[in-house]
């Protein structure tokens, strides 16, 4: 290591984070493709109909496709659900 270099640039880590590569994979989904969405049960994605909470609608909103807005209450208890036209 040379006095011009840090000990991160010698060692390959200058470009890391302050975790660099310790941080777990995150388990958000890449975007979909456009009039597609994710269904946050399931996971699938869907170009069907989209049932949305009425009570999370601020930032991040939950969706449910089709299939998983039967079991809302148990997914997601106390919320409502509209269909996103």
């Amino acid at each position: 290591m040379s006095n011009d270099q840090s000990y991160d640039e010698s060692y390959g880590h200058a470009d890391d984070d302050a975790y660099g590569s310790r941080l777990p994979p995150t388990h958000r989904p890449p975007p979909p493709p456009p009039n597609q969405w994710w269904c946050n049960a399931c996971r699938r994605l869907n170009a069907r109909p989209r049932y949305q909470c009425q009570v999370c609608r601020m930032g991040d909103t939950f969706d449910l496709c089709d299939q998983c807005v039967g079991k809302a209450s148990m997914l997601h208890p106390g919320h409502t659900f509209s269909v996103v036209p």
